[in-house]
C-alpha cells in the first residue's frame, strides 16, 4: 500500500513536471542551467586501426547532472546512481564496449533540462563527430500543460532532428515517471520517423527502482538508483541487439 501510494504522488508530480532538482515554473528572472555537452573520446592510437562508433546522449539529470550541495548530491553523473559505474550511460557504454569491440565506442553526454521547461530555447550540440547513435531520454521535466499548448511532439520533433545526421539511428525512451500523454508522444515520433522506442516508465512502478534509503533528500532518491540504471541500461542494450543498431 506504501508503495501505490508514493507511486500516485510521484505521477501527479511527474505529471506537472515540477519533479527534479530546481524544477520550477519559468519566469523571465528563473536562472537556467545551460551546460555544455561532455565527449568522452577513446584515446588516439596509432596502432588502432578500429573505425570510430559514436553515440549521443541527450538526456536529464537521469542522463547527467552536477553537485548541487543543497539537496548533498556532489555527483557529475546520472542521478541517483551511487558512482558513476552504476549510472545507465556508463553500464550501457561497457557492455556495447564489450560485444562490439571492432569499433573505438565515443561517447557524449548532454542535459538539457533547460529546454525541458522551455522549447524554444536553443540547444547547443558537440558535433565534432558523426553521431551513429542517439539515445534520447527527455520528459521528466516537461509540464504537460505548457507541453500540450506548445506542441510538444512538434518541438521534440524537431530537436532530434537537429542532432541526427542522415544516418544516425535514434533510440527514444518514454519518461521514467509514468505519463501517458508523454509516453503517447515519444511514442507517435518514434514510429513517424523510423526511430526504435524503449519503454522504462513501467520501472517508476516498483520504488525498490529507485534511491530510497540511499539518499535522504526526496527529490534525489526519486530518481532510479543503481538497480533501476541497470535495468534501463539492459533495455537499451537489448534494443540495439534485437534490432542490430550497431552492424
Amino acid at each position: 500500500m506504501k508503495n501505490k501510494l508514493i507511486v500516485k504522488r510521484m505521477a501527479a508530480i511527474a505529471a506537472s513536471g515540477l519533479i527534479f532538482i530546481g524544477c520550477q515554473t519559468r519566469t523571465p528572472e528563473t536562472f537556467l542551467f545551460h551546460p555544455d555537452p561532455i565527449t568522452h573520446f577513446v584515446p588516439e592510437d596509432p596502432g588502432d586501426t578500429r573505425p570510430d562508433y559514436n553515440i549521443y546522449f541527450l538526456g536529464n539529470s537521469i542522463t547527467l547532472d552536477y553537485p548541487n550541495p543543497a539537496v548533498n548530491w556532489f555527483g557529475i553523473w546520472g542521478m541517483a546512481a551511487t558512482s558513476p559505474e552504476n549510472d545507465y550511460v556508463y553500464q550501457l557504454i561497457h557492455k556495447i564496449r564489450n560485444e562490439f569491440n571492432n569499433y573505438r565506442i565515443n561517447y557524449t553526454t548532454h542535459k538539457i533540462r533547460y529546454w525541458e521547461l522551455n522549447f524554444n530555447e536553443t540547444v547547443k550540440i558537440n558535433t565534432q563527430k558523426t553521431v551513429n547513435l542517439l539515445v534520447v531520454q527527455l520528459g521528466e521535466n516537461v509540464n504537460e500543460t505548457y507541453a500540450r499548448k506548445n506542441n510538444y511532439y512538434a518541438a521534440l520533433s524537431k530537436l532530434v532532428a537537429g542532432v541526427k545526421g542522415e544516418n544516425t539511428k535514434v533510440i527514444m525512451l518514454d519518461p521514467f515517471w509514468y505519463s501517458g500523454y508523454k509516453t503517447a508522444v515519444h511514442k507517435r515520433i518514434a514510429q513517424a520517423n523510423g526511430y526504435h522506442f524503449a519503454a522504462i516508465s513501467d520501472l517508476s512502478f516498483n520504488t525498490g527502482n529507485m534511491a530510497y534509503g540511499t539518499f535522504d533528500n526526496t527529490a534525489v532518491a526519486m530518481h532510479p538508483g543503481d538497480k533501476g540504471m541497470k535495468t534501463i541500461a539492459e533495455r537499451l542494450y537489448k534494443c540495439i541487439k534485437d534490432n542490430g543498431i550497431i552492424p
